[in-house]
C-alpha cells in the first residue's frame, strides 16, 4: 500500500506536464439507460474493441442477473444496436469482463459455475463462426488461466498471445497474473507485479495496444474506493503503480471507479463509475479524452481563456465560445483534485464571464496557493494557471 499512496502526487505531475484527462462524458442512454432493458443497475467491465467500433461491457439486469452485451459506435458519442450476447447462459449465472482479440477471432470473459469449470469463476472464451454470424460454443480456457479460486476478470492481448487475469487462488487477495499462449494451452502463469507490493484488491487489467502500460482497479479503501491505477513496462516487468486521481477516479470510500479500457491510439479512457451524476449512485459507464500539450495550447487560442485576479480572494474567468456548446469549467488543486465546478451546462456562443469567489464546492475557503482552471467546450479544452491568495 505505501507504493499507492505515494503514487497520487506522481501521476499528477506526469498528466500535467505531458497533458491531463478530460472532465468525463457518461456515455448515452442506448448504452446506459436503455428502456428496453428496464434496469437501472450496474453497467460496468467496459472494453472497447481495438478497432474502436463496438464497445462490449456486463449489465447487471433481471432476468439474468450479469450478462455480457455489445453496442456499435456511430462516431462522437453516438452508439446503436445493443445486442445481448448469445454466449450468456439463461439463468443467473453471472458472465463478465469480456474481451476480444484485434481480428475479433476470439472473445474472452469469466463466468460464475458453469458447468465444466475449475472453479466459482473461471476464463472462457468464444471463436467467432463467420457462416453463423455469432460465438461459437463457450470453452473453458483450461488449468493455467484457471484454478479452485476465482479467476474474476480478465484482458486478452491484441494478438491473442498474452493472456491477463486476476485470481483470487494462492494469493492474499486478488492479484493480477499473465499467461503466455504455447502452442496448444496456456503456460504457467506469473504475477504481474513481482517487483513492488501494492496491496488492495487488484482486477479488471487493460494493456495498452503498445504493450507499455498496464491500467487495472485496485480496492484503495477509505482513501478512493475503488481506483484506477496504471504501471509502466520497464523491459523485464511492470513498474510502480500510479493513482489516476480526479477526474477518473473520485475520492471516497464508497467510490466506484473501475474497468479500464483504452482506445487504440490511447487518446480515449473508458470507465465504469457510481459518481455523483449516475441515477441512483449505480454505476454506467463514462469515457474521458486525454489532452496533450499541443491540443491544449491548440485550443488556447481557439478559447481564449484568461483568467484575472480582481483582489485577494476573486478571480475574474473570461473565454469565447464559436458556437453553442456544453461547457464545463472547474477548478482543480496542484495534485488533480476537483476543488469547484463553475460551470456545467449548455452555453450559446460569444464572450462568457464567471466569477470565481475562492470558494470549494463545499462552501469552504480554499487554501492559498496554485490552482488550475481547467475549460471544456466539446473538443476544445484548455488549462490557465493562477495564484489564489487569502
Amino acid at each position: 500500500m505505501k507504493y499507492v499512496l505515494a503514487s497520487v502526487f506522481l501521476i499528477s505531475g506526469l498528466i500535467q506536464a505531458q497533458g491531463y484527462w478530460a472532465e468525463p462524458v457518461k456515455l448515452p442512454p442506448v448504452i446506459n439507460d436503455t428502456v428496453e432493458i428496464d434496469t437501472l443497475w450496474h453497467r460496468y467491465y467496459a472494453h472497447i474493441s481495438p478497432d474502436g467500433k463496438e464497445m462490449y461491457y456486463t449489465l447487471n439486469n433481471s432476468p439474468y442477473d450479469d450478462d455480457i452485451y455489445v453496442a456499435r459506435w456511430k462516431g462522437g458519442n453516438e452508439w446503436d444496436s445493443v445486442t445481448r450476447l448469445s454466449v450468456n447462459m439463461d439463468d443467473a449465472r453471472r458472465e463478465l469482463s469480456p474481451s476480444i482479440t484485434a481480428d475479433r477471432s476470439k472473445l474472452f470473459w469469466c463466468a460464475w459455475n458453469r458447468p465444466g469449470g475449475y472453479g466459482g469463476y473461471d476464463v472462457w472464451f468464444a471463436e467467432w463462426d463467420s457462416v453463423a454470424s455469432d460465438w461459437g460454443e463457450p470453452q473453458n480456457a483450461g488449468p493455467n488461466a484457471n484454478t479452485p479460486g476465482y479467476e474474476f476478470t480478465c484482458f486478452i492481448s491484441a494478438d491473442g498471445k498474452t493472456l491477463y487475469v486476476s485470481s483470487t487462488y494462492d494469493s492474499d487477495g486478488e492479484d493480477l497474473y499473465k499467461l503466455s499462449w504455447q502452442d496448444s494451452c496456456w503456460g504457467p502463469r506469473e504475477r504481474v507485479f513481482e517487483t513492488y507490493y501494492v496491496g488492495g484488491d487488484q482486477y479488471s487489467p487493460w494493456v495498452t495496444a503498445d504493450g507499455k502500460w498496464l491500467y487495472f482497479t485496485m480496492f484503495i479503501g477509505i482513501t478512493y474506493g475503488r481506483a484506477t491505477l496504471r504501471s509502466l513496462w520497464l523491459g523485464e516487468f511492470f513498474g510502480e503503480p500510479e493513482l489516476l486521481a480526479e477526474p477518473i477516479s473520485l475520492p471516497g470510500r464508497n467510490q466506484w471507479n473501475e474497468g479500464p479500457s483504452l482506445t487504440a491510439d490511447g487518446s480515449r479512457l473508458y470507465f465504469s463509475s457510481n459518481r455523483p451524476d449516475s441515477i441512483e449512485q449505480e454505476a454506467f459507464l463514462w469515457y474521458s479524452d486525454y489532452v496533450s500539450d499541443v491540443e491544449e495550447r491548440n485550443y488556447e487560442v481557439t478559447l481564449k481563456l484568461t483568467v484575472t485576479s480582481i483582489s485577494n480572494n476573486s478571480h475574474s474567468i473570461r473565454y469565447i465560445l464559436s458556437e453553442t456548446n456544453h461547457v464545463f469549467c472547474g477548478v482543480f488543486d496542484t495534485v488533480g483534485n476537483l476543488v469547484r465546478i463553475l460551470v456545467n451546462t449548455k452555453q450559446k456562443g460569444g464572450e462568457q464571464r464567471i466569477l470565481w469567489d475562492g470558494l470549494d464546492d463545499q462552501g469552504r475557503k480554499v487554501p492559498s496557493g496554485t490552482y488550475f482552471v481547467r475549460l471544456t467546450a466539446d473538443r476544445n479544452k484548455t488549462t490557465k494557471k493562477t495564484i489564489f491568495i487569502n
